[in-house]
Formats: structure tokens, C-alpha cells, sequence
């Protein structure tokens, strides 16, 4: 499942909505939408704005609470990418860095300016960690099924073991 974390319905949010449909129907996934709601408006809203991009939505859960930990949801969900809904305030980025801590899927902070994602271009950096090898499985994903174009940024201060990481992905990418 892709999912789409909205705290706010007042923000413009279709190029939002688009990009994360696009990337749900690349990757054959269900779309999903977290909003955090005042009542029941805001969910008729999400729904009607829906139905206005043509856009089909397989889930929409109500968070009400303050506090948010993104890993335990997605789990639950078995999601495997968030884009995030973000006002540009500091605060906020900080609270939704802290609600993404401990997820271990790919994440993306959305401005409401953005235009719609077009997913024909993925960079990955790479270092020593063993986890970097994760980012390729994802990487391998968008290259296969949205036919992503895809760059490695190799580090070159952790010498070899950055260097070892990136072929294992070509490797895979080669696949």
C-alpha cells in the first residue's frame, strides 16, 4: 500500500493525490490516505476530492490523535512508501521527522507547490551502511515497474565498502 499522511485539508493537495496515485498504480499498490481530522467534513471533503481527480482510494483512516509514530501505522498497514503532507513550517518538519524515526520504508515530505511526481528519475545515495543495500530493493522496484531511470551517488570517504554496496545494486538493477 502507498500512503498519503494529511494534516491539513485546507492546503491545496491534488498534485499530492496525483503523485501518490501514479505511484500507486506503478507499483500495482492500493492507495491509502491518513488524515487527521477535525470531524466528519473533512472526510467527506477527502472523498469528494477523490472522486473529482478520478482517483480511487482503497483506504482512509481517521487519526485524531496528537501524537503520531508512523512506523507502527505503516506496519499495520503493510505500506511500502509515505508521502507526507508538509506546511512548511520548522515545527511541523520536525514533528513529521520525528513521527518518520523509526520507519523502515521511503518516506517523502510533499510541498503543497510541488507539481505532480513523474518518477522518470530516482537518485539513491549510497554508503557503508549494510542498510543502504534496502534503498536498491526500492530503487529495483521503480526501474522495473514505472521505468524509473535510476542514479547512484557513490560517498567516496567510506572507501570501498560504499563501493561494494553500489555493485550489489547494479547487480540487482541488472536483474
Amino acid at each position: 500500500m502507498i500512503l498519503v499522511y494529511l494534516h491539513s485539508v485546507s492546503s491545496p493537495i491534488d498534485s499530492l493525490l496525483i503523485s501518490a496515485s501514479k505511484l500507486a498504480a506503478g507499483l500495482k499498490k492500493e492507495l491509502g490516505v491518513l488524515l487527521r481530522s477535525n470531524g466528519k467534513e473533512d472526510e467527506i471533503y477527502i472523498k469528494s476530492e477523490f472522486e473529482r481527480l478520478n482517483l480511487h482510494i482503497s483506504k482512509l483512516e481517521i487519526l485524531s490523535d496528537e501524537k503520531i509514530d508512523f512506523s507502527i501505522i505503516c506496519e499495520k498497514l503493510e505500506a511500502s512508501f509515505l508521502l507526507v503532507q508538509w506546511d512548511l513550517s520548522k515545527k511541523n518538519l520536525k514533528k513529521g521527522l520525528r513521527s518518520c524515526r523509526n520507519l523502515r520504508i521511503p518516506y517523502l515530505f510533499f510541498k503543497q507547490d510541488f507539481s505532480p511526481l513523474s518518477f522518470h528519475k530516482i537518485l539513491l545515495t549510497v554508503s557503508f551502511l549494510p542498510e543502504d543495500f534496502e534503498k536498491g530493493q526500492f530503487g529495483s522496484a521503480f526501474g522495473r515497474f514505472l521505468n524509473s531511470h535510476i542514479t547512484l551517488f557513490v560517498a567516496n570517504d567510506y572507501g570501498l565498502r560504499a563501493k561494494e554496496t553500489a555493485n550489489k545494486m547494479k547487480q540487482l538493477f541488472d536483474k
